[in-house]
């Protein structure tokens, strides 16, 4: 099973869609499944998929689905973080082990990635500050997604406290600036049946002008 990347972005005509392709077929790509959805979810190895979407949705809004969700959940996630080196392979075959749903697959990837990490944290090298902590995320993010783009993470709860009004203006540090410049020509060089919204759009970034009300300043 490997990504798939549909750039929406590089025909000008909106944000980048993931999917999933399965034996190079793809089986995703949208970013919430159409209500027409005949099939969400496949039994593991490859084996033939057993609930609609419909049956899917019905079962999965009920109160007791997300309770049990939700107690899985929270009883993954604590177990994972005590995770060792050495009892590592247990527990991620004990998370791949399980009949999964469109839901459970999701806990169940996060789980095994937090218990890997916490299991390397654990070992003789480990010890990681808060300030590697972020840096570590920002960095998964990347190559899970396979996006090295720029980007901000807020936090909203902030806005409680008047000392981070900074955090919300409207700017953007010159590096990112210089980014979206050097990719509006790219784009205008390789993307010419782009619709023309888009076109003007990418001429005026080009030309100098940041969009949305946005100010270049450092440190933003």
């Amino acid at each position: 099973m490997k990504r798939h990347r549909e750039s929406a972005v590089a025909r000008g005509i909106g944000p980048e869609r993931l999917g999933v392709k399965v034996n190079g077929q793809l089986v995703v790509a949208f970013r919430y499944p159409p209500k027409d959805a005949k099939v969400v979810g496949a039994r593991r190895k490859g084996r033939e998929a057993v609930k609609t979407f419909e049956e899917q949705s019905a079962e999965m809004n009920t109160p007791e689905y997300k309770q049990r969700l939700n107690a899985r959940r929270d009883a993954w996630y604590a177990e994972a973080r005590k995770q060792t080196i050495e009892t590592l392979p247990a527990f991620l075959a004990k998370l791949g082990d399980v009949e999964h749903d469109y839901n459970t697959i999701g806990v169940a990837v996060t789980a095994g990635a937090l218990a890997g990490a916490c299991a390397i944290d654990h070992s003789p090298h480990g010890g990681i500050t808060g300030f590697q902590a972020g840096w570590i995320a920002w960095e998964f993010w990347g190559q899970w997604l396979h996006d090295d783009k720029p980007k901000r993470m807020m936090h909203f709860d902030q806005m409680l406290y008047p000392q981070y009004e900074n955090h919300f203006e409207k700017t953007i540090s010159p590096s990112v600036w210089a980014y979206l410049q050097e990719q509006a020509k790219g784009f205008l060089g390789k993307h010419e049946d782009a619709i023309g919204e888009v076109i003007d759009h990418w001429r005026s970034i080009a030309a100098g002008k940041v969009p949305f009300g946005y100010v270049v300043k450092d440190n933003p």
